[in-house]
């Protein structure tokens, strides 16, 4: 098991490392604003602090996760990674299960 204990402000680790800056948190790394809307910096971070975040955070956050899923691919065949975070509040639902529109599991494993 794997805990990440940095906020996603700091940096993202469940987006694409391709888009490292920008507005929307649906798709960046480094944020510029927040979940609701708003400014989080008077200065924005320079490219030197969003290559500092991502070697400090968000790099070996997925380096330990190869690893582990290599680790368990040693003894089974078959493993199963599971992506536990929070989400927005207003959903009517204790538990909300995704895979990336079909990308991530196959649907069979999904609805299972």
């Amino acid at each position: 098991m794997i805990v990440n204990h940095t906020s996603r402000y700091v940096v993202d680790v469940n987006r694409n490392i391709t888009d490292a800056k920008g507005v929307s948190y649906k798709t960046n790394v480094c944020y510029t604003h927040t979940t609701q809307g708003y400014a989080m910096y008077q200065t924005e971070p320079n490219a030197y602090e969003i290559e500092y975040r991502i070697a400090s955070y968000y790099q070996p956050y997925h380096d330990k996760i190869q690893t582990l899923i290599l680790e368990k691919l040693n003894y089974y065949n078959q493993i199963y990674f599971i992506d536990l975070h929070s989400f927005r509040l207003d959903y009517d639902a204790d538990v909300v299960l995704g895979n990336d529109f079909g990308k991530t599991c196959s649907q069979s494993f999904f609805l299972s």
